[in-house]
């Protein structure tokens, strides 16, 4: 994402910090200090002003984020129908396949995953509710990329870079194009240990009733799992439960 023409350091700070306490946990002054490079008395300003607006709270002399970011985070779903349309929808497929499951959405270029769900055989995806990661990597990327035309998918492919995960990710935006082309086509994505090695995962898309894609459901698993289940009864089930989430949203039920 470019950056605003003129910034306002001082946002960037306070951002800064509340990035440092959500990567590293409790810090004092004299720690993020060191962290952000800027004088202790300036972080101390930013974190009063924090502490007052009711984001972070102090605890022995460590600040640590607070509850406000997840009355925000609960919040935001709340506003946003495809949530609630996704959940009990991947909860009952888990309760089918017994792994994990991820649902996700593009914003600004990245695969984000709104809900996950996991079953007794489910695998650590390492895929919180809320992390992003490079479309090109996943299955539910691809196929998020898929639902958009040329011009979209080249401008993200170029503008976030093609970094390869593993020995398996494409990494050519000619042969990520082509692939793309052919997910279009076929209505589903395989992620082959592209992303981590071990783990399969395959995705079908969540259309609104105009056929826009605006999600993406994928079920997640080690390689060898994968061939005892076959690809096309997996797919058969996504598809399955993808109709009921585009009904849901589509009606608020």
């Amino acid at each position: 994402m470019k950056g605003p023409k003129y910034p306002v350091s001082a946002t960037n700070t306070s951002i800064d910090i509340i990035e440092t306490l959500e990567e590293q946990g409790g810090l004092g002054i004299t720690e993020l200090s060191e962290c952000q490079g800027i004088a202790k008395s300036t972080v101390h300003k930013h974190l009063s002003t924090l502490e007052s607006r009711g984001y972070v709270v102090k605890k022995k002399k460590r600040y640590h984020l607070s509850y406000r970011f997840l009355e925000i985070g609960g919040n935001f779903r709340a506003q946003h129908g495809i949530y609630n349309a996704v959940k009990s929808e991947a909860d009952k497929l888990v309760s089918n396949i017994g792994h994990t499951v991820g649902v996700g959405v593009e914003e600004s270029g990245h695969r984000i995953i709104i809900y996950r769900s996991e079953g007794d055989g489910a695998l650590n995806t390492q895929d919180p509710v809320g992390s992003r990661t490079l479309m090109h990597w996943t299955a539910t990327g691809k196929v998020l990329l898929s639902g958009m035309n040329k011009f979209e998918q080249k401008e993200i492919l170029n503008e976030h870079g093609t970094p390869r995960a593993t020995n398996k990710t494409l990494v050519n935006i000619e042969e990520i194009m082509t692939h793309l082309k052919k997910i279009q086509n076929q209505g589903y994505a395989i992620e082959d240990e592209e992303r981590k090695r071990g783990m399969r995962c395959i995705a079908v898309p969540v259309n609104d009733s105009d056929n826009n894609v605006v999600a993406a459901i994928g079920i997640a698993m080690p390689s060898k799992e994968l061939d005892k289940w076959k690809a096309a009864k997996i797919i058969k089930l996504l598809n399955k439960y993808s109709n009921r989430i585009s009904i849901r949203h589509e009606y608020h039920v």
